[in-house]
């Protein structure tokens, strides 16, 4: 679109109806032009760049990617305990958060407790 721009504005002012000016504003529009498309071209190569180390295939990967049009869905019949139990394992702080919810279901337990009528006996013999 900038390079059509450029080659009208020449043609015009070849024709003396445009100044010299507007040649050199469609040639620094192209020049920008020509910058913003590297800038995206970069962007788009990052952006795969960080697909790829996402899906952790590092940067050896592919640069692009064919999207199909309709996904396949594929059902996985999961036991959610041992999915939770795989997550546990390979995330100590999901571990650490169900010890502290369980240790606060203890001490619910017990503070209500609190409030029960304490019984007591002896067994003398």
């Amino acid at each position: 679109m900038a390079e059509f721009y450029l080659k009208q504005i020449r043609g015009f002012y070849k024709a003396g109806t445009r100044p010299k000016i507007d040649v050199a504003r469609a040639e620094v529009d192209l020049s920008n032009a020509k910058v913003e498309l590297i800038k995206a071209k970069n962007g788009v190569r990052l952006s795969m760049v960080g697909l790829n180390n996402a899906m952790g295939i590092g940067i050896d990967g592919p640069a692009f990617y064919q999207i199909k049009d309709e996904p396949e869905f594929v059902k996985h019949d999961y036991n959610i305990d041992d999915l939770f139990l795989l997550a546990c394992r390979n995330r100590p702080e999901l571990f650490e958060l169900n010890a502290r919810l369980m240790a606060g279901e203890q001490k619910i337990k017990f503070f209500k407790s609190e409030y029960l009528p304490k019984i007591s006996g002896k067994n003398v013999l």
